[in-house]
């Protein structure tokens, strides 16, 4: 692989470099990296690379293929703390009667993706 930035994103670190197994910008884990092997190769990294181009509309780390409306209603257990934090650049809340609190976002990401960003929080 070619590393081109590492970053940490949300309390995690994140490598984001070129795969040269599957040809393309890949997004790993350093924990998960378990060898390493200095090839003495060189590269360089390509001027047209950006990070917050790569990222932005995505929720973390994580960027799909589609631009989605994503709506997803809390609790009034979870509503202060969802309150306390921006989850994603474009988010909206909305405050019900009975305590609850819907986000709603436009994202290049799942509402499963969203989701299990927040809940692992």
């Amino acid at each position: 692989m070619d590393p081109y930035h590492l970053a940490n994103i949300n309390r995690e670190w994140f490598l984001f470099a070129y795969c040269h197994l599957r040809e393309g910008i890949r997004t790993f884990v350093p924990a998960r990296i378990t060898a390493a092997k200095d090839t003495g190769v060189t590269f360089k990294r390509p001027t047209k690379f950006s990070l917050d181009r790569r990222l932005r509309g995505s929720f973390g780390v994580h960027s799909g293929g589609g631009s989605y409306e994503v709506r997803i209603r809390f609790s009034e257990w979870v509503a202060d703390y969802l309150r306390e934090k921006q989850w994603h650049p474009s988010q909206k809340l909305k405050e019900h009667q009975n305590g609850e609190v819907e986000i709603q976002m436009q994202t290049h990401n799942s509402v499963k993706q969203a989701a299990i960003s927040i809940l692992k929080n």
